[in-house]
């Protein structure tokens, strides 16, 4: 059987997610959709489960479609998208080794699949004849019309009579368009276009040849490559390279020990906190001692780019290499333990759960390179590795319902922590029940902070009556927009959230 799906095969996709999404937001009708056009598409053997990469991504699909249902965070649904975009990437070439490269493939077939669609839904038929054909007939009225209109243009600037005599045809004519449009359904169309397009992207085979040819041909080991001797007057030889190397590794990892003493005994050992705001000391400080280490990984994957591998005496270049790296990641500690402090001190916050996942990813980086360094792999080998690591990580972080976790753990804190109630009241709905703190506790913990984060009223915080009233405006809210949805647009969080919130008030954060 073919491998490209006919067009009205794709049409029935479209048909059907737009009955199960039009009007209603992300919920079960994802499930019921995705199991519907995945069904069909494994009964018709679309997709090569045999090849490597493509049960990883299909693992990661189903992963975060059970996430966008069962934790129903914004970042999970982003996931989902991600991993279908990744997925859509390896249908168009499962020979693909890269997740990297499927990514790009996916990305160049938003806009590539569909004008491939376009072009095929030419031979669609309507009657006994093909669509192109009835589109290729009516271009002889196109010219016609454009010329109609620039004339009516030119009379109704140079004759007023003629003007107000268009202005009265154009106005009927207006209002019987309007007319005709009264009860056109605008939203399903535009429902219907966006679930078109997307039927597409998974549906429409389209290889990108440059991305798949680069992808194929790309090694996993550092290849030799023989240089002519008089490309040496061009800039400096290899052994000039390797002593321009060894000198700036031999600076550079005096400067990061002299650093990472210096965080050691402050940071790891000796840090104490007197009131003080934290910004420059994580905020500042922790992207930047992030950016030194992304440019460490830089410099190290610069010089063993190609034949300083394969230098004779270049062991002491690699032993610095190796100290480096390794310093680098007791760097990524120290980053570690100032976010854990800002933590512990000012609360949970989005930015600050993305360093933990940065780090991570930070982490797999530096030992990865320091094994490309150690065996000889490619630049290629590194991304292919590393892309499958940001894959894993941020699908398996997607699981999480950051937002219920954020508003228990700050409130449960507050004794400890700065609770920032503007930031609280802007989680999403279904942390209402863990953010509707009665007034009095909420007065509480603003009494018991004054002290502690004198800069909480320098910096005008919110006020817990006026924190109260967002959460009684946002809870009748909520109420009303999850009783009027249907069964299709359920998910397990907010549902929780409307039988917390529809029971007597009680105290979750006990």
């Amino acid at each position: 059987m073919s491998h490209t799906p006919k067009s009205w095969h794709i049409l029935a996709g479209a048909v059907i997610l737009t009955i199960l999404f039009h009007k209603q937001p992300p919920g079960l009708n994802l499930w019921i959709a995705e199991f519907l056009i995945f069904g069909w598409m494994f009964l018709n053997r679309q997709i090569p489960v045999r090849k490597p990469l493509v049960p990883l991504t299909l693992a990661g699909v189903f992963f975060t479609l059970l996430a966008t249902v069962l934790v129903h965070s914004a970042f999970s649904g982003w996931m989902h998208a991600f991993s279908l975009l990744v997925l859509a990437g390896l249908l168009s070439a499962p020979d693909l080794r890269s997740l990297a490269s499927a990514l790009g493939t996916g990305l160049v077939n938003i806009v590539m699949a569909q004008v491939t669609f376009l072009r095929g839904i030419r031979h669609f038929r309507v009657g006994k004849k093909p669509v192109g054909s009835y589109l290729w007939k009516s271009r002889i009225f196109l010219i016609p019309l454009i010329i109609i209109i620039i004339f009516i243009s030119i009379y109704r600037n140079s004759s007023p009579v003629f003007d107000d005599l268009m202005e009265q045809s154009l106005g009927w004519l207006g209002e019987r368009i309007a007319d005709l449009f009264e009860h056109f359904n605008f939203a399903l169309l535009g429902t219907f276009i966006l679930c078109l397009a997307i039927a597409v992207l998974m549906m429409v085979r389209n290889p990108i040849p440059f991305i798949s040819g680069a992808d194929q041909s790309a090694p996993d080991a550092v290849l030799r490559k023989r240089v002519r001797s008089f490309r040496k007057t061009l800039g400096m030889g290899l052994k000039n390279e390797y002593r321009a190397a060894l000198f700036l590794l031999v600076v550079l990892n005096l400067l990061i020990l002299i650093l990472n003493i210096t965080d050691i005994h402050w940071v790891w050992f000796n840090f104490e906190w007197e009131g003080q705001y934290l910004k420059q000391f994580v905020h500042e400080g922790t992207w930047l001692l992030i950016f030194s280490i992304l440019i460490s990984i830089t410099i190290v994957l610069w010089f063993f780019r190609g034949n300083l591998n394969f230098y004779a005496s270049n062991k002491t270049l690699r032993i610095l290499s190796y100290i480096w790296l390794l310093q680098n990641v007791i760097l990524t500690v120290s980053v570690s333990i100032r976010n854990f402090y800002y933590i512990s001190y000012f609360s949970l916050a989005y930015k600050r759960i993305g360093v933990i996942i940065f780090l991570i990813l930070t982490l797999i980086g530096l030992i990865t390179v320091l094994y490309k360094v150690m065996h000889k792999r490619s630049g290629f080998w590194l991304v292919r590795t590393n892309a499958v690591a940001w894959f894993v990580v941020l699908i398996t972080s997607s699981a999480v319902p950051w937002d219920v976790y954020i508003a228990r753990y700050n409130f449960a804190h507050a004794g400890e922590s700065f609770v920032h109630l503007n930031f609280l009241s802007g989680l999403s709905d279904k942390a209402l029940p863990y953010l509707d703190v009665p007034l009095e506790k909420l007065q509480a913990i603003d009494k018991a902070q004054e002290g502690k984060f004198p800069f909480g009223r320098e910096r005008r915080y919110m006020e817990p009556v006026r924190y109260r009233e967002i959460i009684d405006l946002r809870k009748a809210n909520f109420i009303d927009r999850y009783e009027s949805e249907g069964w299709l647009s359920w998910n397990l969080p907010e549902h929780l959230a409307y039988k917390a919130l529809k029971r007597p008030q009680i105290d979750l954060l006990r």
